[in-house]
C-alpha cells in the first residue's frame, strides 16, 4: 500500500509531554511532504491553538480542528464547519455550572473557559463544548444527562475529560471530506494518534498507528503501535510506512 495522505493527532501525538515538536518529527514530516505526501493535522483544539502549537513546522494543511468541527483546505481556505446548535451550548454550560466542574469551548472566533467566557454566547458559533472533571461521579452525571440535552457526538482526549461536538462530526467526517476533494482513498492513508478522539480516523485509515503512550482502547484497535510521544513516535511511524 502506498501512503499518499498522513494524519496527525497534536496532544499526545505530535506534541511532546512538554507540548513541544522535536526535530525527529519535524525532520519526518518534511521529508514526506518533500515526497508529495499530504500531512493533516487532526486534533481537537481549534484554529488559533493548533497553529500556534505548529509555528515551527511548515504544514500548509489540509487541517480538522475541533474534533471535525472544521476542516481547512489550507490556513486561509475554510471548507467546512459544523456548528452546535444554538441552544445546546447554553445547556451544557449551565450543566457544568451546576456540577461545578471546569468547561471550555471552541467558537469560531477561539477558545473560551470557564474564566473567560464569550461575551455574547448567542451570537457566537459554538463548534465545540468540553467538561473536565477528576471525578469519576461527576463525569458519569455529565455522560448519563447529555442525551437529555441533544444528540451529540461524544468522546474524549484525556482520561478526565468530555468532549461535545454535533452528532456524527468526528475526525473521520473532516478527513472524509479531505478525501473527497483531494481524491484520495482511505486506504491510503496513515493516521496516528493516542486517545479516544482518534478511534475514528485509526479506524478508517489503511493503516492506523497508535503511540506508545496512547490508550489501551487505542492500541487494541490500531494496526500497530509505535514509540510515545517522548520518544519520537510520529517520526518512527513516519519513517516506517512513507520514508522506507
Amino acid at each position: 500500500m502506498t501512503v499518499q495522505l498522513i494524519a496527525i493527532d497534536l496532544d499526545g501525538t505530535l506534541l511532546d509531554s512538554r507540548q513541544r515538536i522535536s526535530s525527529e518529527n519535524i525532520q519526518a514530516i518534511a521529508e514526506a511532504m518533500q515526497r508529495g505526501i499530504v500531512v493533516v493535522i487532526a486534533t481537537g483544539r481549534g484554529y488559533h491553538s493548533a497553529l500556534e502549537a505548529i509555528k515551527d513546522t511548515n504544514i500548509p494543511g489540509p487541517f480538522v480542528f475541533s474534533n471535525g468541527g472544521e476542516v481547512w483546505l489550507d490556513r486561509q481556505t475554510l471548507l467546512r464547519h459544523i456548528l452546535l446548535d444554538e441552544m445546546a451550548v447554553p445547556a451544557l454550560r449551565k450543566l457544568a455550572e451546576d456540577l461545578d466542574v471546569w468547561y471550555w469551548a471552541y467558537s469560531t472566533d477561539g477558545l473560551y473557559d470557564r474564566d473567560r467566557w464569550h461575551p455574547d454566547e448567542g451570537a457566537a458559533k459554538w463548534l465545540k463544548f468540553g467538561f473536565y472533571s477528576e471525578v469519576f461521579s461527576l463525569r458519569h452525571v455529565i455522560c448519563h444527562t447529555l442525551p437529555k440535552i441533544g444528540d451529540f457526538s461524544v468522546t474524549s482526549s484525556h482520561e478526565h475529560n468530555i468532549e461535545v461536538n454535533p452528532h456524527g462530526v468526528d475526525k473521520a467526517l473532516g478527513l472524509r471530506l479531505i478525501s473527497k476533494r483531494l481524491g484520495i482513498p482511505f486506504s491510503n492513508m496513515l493516521a496516528i494518534g493516542d486517545s479516544d478522539n482518534d478511534t475514528s480516523m485509526i479506524g478508517m485509515a489503511g493503516i492506523g498507528v497508535a503511540m506508545g503512550n496512547a490508550s489501551t482502547r487505542i492500541k487494541s484497535m490500531a494496526t500497530e503501535v509505535t514509540r510515545t510521544n517522548d520518544d519520537h513516535g510520529v517520526a518512527e511511524a513516519i519513517r516506517k510506512h512513507v520514508l522506507k
